[in-house]
């Protein structure tokens, strides 16, 4: 079931609302929270600034933008995270992207481009199959004294294949280098 659409209509975009008791189209603004929507809106939601708007030629959806560059656009304002996704309650994100670009897994502050964060096991898998065959794992192995590992399966403890040590000292089929 379709509940929110935006369709073209001779250039322009009409936006239609449907629940199981009826359906609404609208072939101009909506506008909630204002009477001045701005002039580009098929769809606006805020007061003195769009906190949520539907472009009324493009059909683009912008969150804090009245004029979203892409289909879907998220503008940062004055808020250092414009994409974040966690558990209800808590401050500890599952994933966000930083204002500056940088996407953060189970961190807030991601320190690279892309940081993985966990206070357990940290890893990064490849595979090329579903399964538990044909796959790459490597991170950092916490119950291990936080050696960098690679291993042949989806496990780090399981058919590690290289170890990186605290020291620098690293290991070809060991989990004991020095």
């Amino acid at each position: 079931t379709t509940y929110l659409s935006v369709s073209t209509l001779a250039s322009t975009s009409v936006l239609t609302v449907s629940s199981p008791v009826g359906t609404s189209s609208f072939l101009g603004v909506l506008s909630i929270g204002s009477t001045t929507p701005y002039s580009t809106s098929l769809l606006a939601v805020g007061t003195s600034s769009s906190l949520f708007h539907i472009d009324k030629m493009s059909g683009s959806i912008g969150i804090a933008s009245t004029s979203p560059y892409g289909n879907f656009s998220i503008e940062m304002g004055s808020n250092p995270y414009p994409f974040w996704i966690g558990d209800t309650g808590t401050s500890t994100p599952s994933f966000t992207v930083t204002g500056g670009g940088r996407v953060g897994l189970g961190t807030s502050t991601p320190n690279a481009n892309l940081t993985l964060a966990s206070a357990t096991t940290t890893t990064l898998e490849f595979s090329t199959a579903s399964g538990p065959t044909n796959k790459w794992t490597l991170g950092v192995d916490v119950n291990d004294q936080n050696k960098f590992k690679i291993a042949s399966s989806s496990d780090l403890t399981l058919n590690t294949r290289l170890t990186i040590n605290g020291a620098g000292y690293f290991g070809i089929g060991t989990t004991s280098p020095g």
